[in-house]
């Protein structure tokens, strides 16, 4: 049985060693014993927070999912909701992809989780800005429900291509894009993915 914390460490210095471990050594490398080594707790003091090592990484991914929920927040609250409704999603297709990039370590991660899974937890919402999905979807003024779920789907795909773009690395983004520099490449991505949030808005079927 897990031993009760160990004053006074506690769920937030095991969660930062849940951090520290997984820049140095990544998802594969990630283990309870290395996460107690370095918060400097027993395992039995990690394992009563996460039992697992599939607990301990969604418990990780569930904390950071909220503490990104304000930086997305923040983010929307900037969109020009009065401005023609292309705009807009051009604006917010723009947004997901420059979080997806700032964040990209946890992007990297909850797609690996995905992968293993087959599916998206609740805490995953908030990495693939699903609240702000349903709040751009509202703004295309559907007509029914169906055309609903189709405005769904498509910003949905847009959601995911803009999560993949984020993962690629540098020299991959060049070769893609054939720009000149990281840059240069970051900007037509960027630009190719609103394209897709745009067509998505004009194709109302």
């Amino acid at each position: 049985m897990a031993d009760a914390p160990d004053a006074p460490h506690t769920l937030d210095a095991v969660l930062d060693a849940v951090r520290v471990v997984l820049e140095a050594r990544g998802a594969k490398g990630t283990s309870i014993r290395r996460v107690a080594d370095a918060a400097g707790v027993s395992i039995g003091t990690v394992q009563y927070y996460f039992p697992t090592r599939a607990a301990l990484i969604e418990g990780f991914l569930t904390h950071r999912a909220r503490w990104l929920e304000s930086s997305i927040t923040e983010h929307a609250s900037k969109l020009a909701l009065g401005a023609p409704l292309p705009e807009v999603v051009d604006q917010a297709a723009r947004m997901v992809f420059r979080i997806a990039r700032e964040h990209r370590a946890l992007v990297r991660l909850r797609m690996l989780t995905i992968l293993e899974d087959g599916e998206q937890s609740p805490a995953a919402h908030p990495l693939f800005l699903l609240d702000q999905l349903e709040r751009i979807v509202a703004l295309l003024g559907a007509p029914d429900a169906a055309t609903v779920a189709r405005h769904r789907l498509g910003a949905q795909t847009v959601i995911f291509a803009a999560a993949r773009y984020a993962l690629v690395s540098d020299e991959e983004m060049i070769r893609l894009t054939g720009a000149r520099d990281v840059a240069g490449a970051l900007d037509a991505i960027e630009a190719h993915i609103a394209e897709l949030a745009r067509a998505v808005v004009t194709n109302r079927g």
